[in-house]
């Protein structure tokens, strides 16, 4: 049973939890997982070295596009990370609970 594993970057854990808290009240999301993160990059031609939080929510085929839009929405940079990938789990309980949480 397939689900959408969606991730995105962020430049502090209170911000990213404020948008996995506000999913998980919409019921769009069965849960976040959070990582503190060490990221460089080149931005507007600067090398810039930053630490940033790392997302990783899990969610319905049916409402990945609406996550990705409420993340692109909310988030403070002018051009987010936002990834979406389908998995496809090996336990069809976990997929089945993500369905649940998910309306």
């Amino acid at each position: 049973m397939k689900f959408k594993r969606i991730t995105f970057t962020i430049d502090s854990e209170e911000a990213g939890m404020e948008i996995a808290s506000e999913l998980l009240d919409r019921h769009w999301i069965a849960c976040a997982q959070v990582t503190e993160i060490k990221s460089h990059y080149r931005w507007e031609g600067k090398l810039e070295h930053w630490p940033e939080w790392k997302f990783d929510l899990k969610t319905s085929l049916e409402r990945a596009a609406d996550v990705c839009a409420f993340i692109q929405e909310a988030h403070p940079y002018k051009v987010p990370e936002i990834l979406a990938e389908d998995v496809e789990s090996v336990n069809p309980e976990f997929s089945a609970w993500i369905e649940e949480c998910t309306i």
